[in-house]
């Protein structure tokens, strides 16, 4: 009993340790890098709507469909923290579950204790995914990222047999981002079913009712979108400069080659472990890799083929991540299995396709040589640290762990493998500490921008309007008449040569430039290194 306790103990604390370097290291985790420059900004008009009254972003809000917003809020409010420590601590814990899920996934494929959490912490290194621009491990703390790290949670369970707890994390994954579970529900409800097994289904049931109240009741309203009906001329043509990701047919073309040899990876892996054989894991090793295949022509029919005004928003591409996820979650396994019957060049091949895929994301691409000499040399580390965990001694389990947090460090700075980009800089800093001073009201503009994406950091740091800007346009998925309006104001005042009468006449207040394009005959009310702004007058 008390070497039960220790080992299940020991576990506990190496799964903590993968996701606290994880956070901190790598993958890591950033703020107002990618989607929290949308949602911030609506949390903030949410919790105090004196402020960003007059921004494009904040005033549509598109949140009714999820508790995102309501829990941040609450979280905020019972805490007094701010949004960026409340989220913060969301997208930890979500990390160590996910890193648990992942845990248990691995052990319920055959795994011992040691070389189930070295699985798990080859997966939370993460990957990019090319074509639709999104991660399996998500920097940002975002509904999607939380709803993905709730749904490897209840893959784990389901596989460990928990079919009640599996539905219960499965539904609060529903509760932040519905269309990110629908695989999981396909798999799980086909489960269910197969069984007779009705009362896990209850728990999906009672989150999509909660999620219909929530819409109901959203703080500051909603706006009514219609599901039928088709995506216009102008709609289609705004979403395809600004959301490229969405439509398939904008994809390259080696990236359909790449997520068909991924599919093929996990296939073959599952062939190799017998997974086939129980029914469980063969629904999900197999289902969710073949709805990801599927997604494709089935983003294409709805999207580009029906023009289906709704598929901008769901994006059923997206569920081409299962194909990484499980191509490198299983290789993983294999590589773990074929390692412990002394089949090491088999290992190695398996252990490549794991490194691979977060380290160079866009497989087909060219490589460096130094971040293939990292991922040989990791695979082979990894694969020597599996020789050595299937030695019968007290410490065996340390080199599998160590090796995972030794690849946190590894691929950062030897391989110069950064997810997200860097956008904060002192002089952003003071800017939005200089802004914060301004009226409540005002609507600011950087017409030299382009599409950079720090005037969104700007927006949400200083919660102040600003009239357009590159990011704001991701917001044309969601609704048609302010993609129209985004693009009329973007085509009407950015420039490096701003007329300050033109935006007086559009409401402006404020210009943000850098110092080589400050307009002429004005003088700036605020100036450092690589701002300046000026009141338009």
């Amino acid at each position: 009993m008390n070497r039960d306790l220790l080992a299940t103990s020991a576990v506990a604390l190496a799964i903590l340790a993968i996701a606290c370097t994880g956070f901190f290291v790598f993958p890591g985790h950033a703020w107002l890098a990618s989607d929290t420059q949308i949602y911030v900004p609506m949390l903030e008009r949410l919790y105090d709507p004196g402020v960003l009254s007059r921004d494009l972003v904040a005033t549509r809000v598109h949140l009714g469909w999820t508790a995102y917003d309501e829990i941040a809020l609450l979280l905020r409010r019972t805490t007094s923290l701010p949004f960026q420590q409340v989220l913060a601590i969301e997208q930890f814990v979500f990390r160590a579950l996910a890193v648990w899920g992942l845990y248990l996934i691995a052990a319920s494929l055959g795994l011992a204790r040691r070389f189930a959490v070295m699985v798990a912490g080859l997966v939370s290194l993460g990957a990019t995914i090319p074509g639709p621009a999104l991660l399996t491990f998500e920097y940002d703390p975002v509904p999607r990222g939380f709803a993905l790290a709730l749904l490897l949670l209840a893959i784990g369970l389901a596989l460990r047999g928990r079919a009640n707890w599996a539905a219960a994390a499965g539904s609060l994954a529903l509760l932040y981002h519905a269309p990110t579970t629908i695989p999981f529900w396909l798999v799980f409800g086909f489960l269910m079913a197969r069984r007779r097994h009705w009362r896990p289904l209850v728990a999906p049931a009672v989150a999509a009712a909660v999620l219909v109240l929530l819409w109901r009741w959203q703080p500051g309203g909603v706006e009514w979108q219609p599901v039928l009906g088709r995506i216009g001329a102008a709609w289609e043509a705004i979403l395809r400069l600004r959301a490229p990701y969405a439509w398939v047919s904008l994809w390259p073309r080696r990236l359909l080659w790449q997520y068909g040899l991924l599919w093929l990876v996990s296939v073959d892996a599952v062939a190799r472990l017998g997974t086939h054989r129980d029914g469980r894991r063969k629904a999900f090793c197999l289902g969710l890799p073949a709805m990801g295949v599927l997604s494709v022509p089935i983003s294409y029919v709805l999207l580009e083929g029906l023009k289906w005004r709704m598929a901008p928003q769901l994006q059923p591409a997206r569920q081409v991540l299962w194909i990484a996820l499980f191509a490198v979650l299983l290789s993983a396994v294999a590589a773990v299995a074929a390692a412990g019957r002394h089949r090491y060049p088999e290992a190695l091949t398996w252990m490549l396709v794991v490194f691979l895929v977060p380290v160079h994301g866009d497989l087909l691409a060219p490589i460096s040589w130094n971040r293939a000499a990292l991922i040989f040399a990791l695979a082979a580390v990894s694969v020597a640290a599996v020789r050595i965990g299937t030695e019968r001694w007290r410490l065996a389990a340390v080199p599998c762990t160590a090796m995972v947090l030794a690849a946190m460090f590894a691929i950062p700075y030897l391989g110069r493998v950064r997810n997200y980009p860097d956008l904060r800089s002192p002089a952003l800093e003071e800017l939005c500490a200089w802004g914060k001073s301004t009226p409540r009201d005002a609507v600011f503009l950087f017409p030299d921008a382009g599409r950079s994406l720090y005037p969104g950091i700007f927006r949400a740091e200083a919660r102040r309007a600003l009239y357009v800007d590159w990011k704001a346009g991701g917001q044309a998925n969601f609704f048609e008449d302010l993609a129209i309006e985004w693009w009329r104001r973007w085509q009407a005042v950015m420039s490096d040569r701003p007329d300050p009468a033109r935006c007086r006449a559009l409401g402006i207040d404020y210009l943000i430039v850098s110092p080589e394009h400050a307009p002429p005959g004005l003088s700036p009310a605020f100036r450092n290194a690589a701002f300046e702004a000026y009141r338009v007058p």
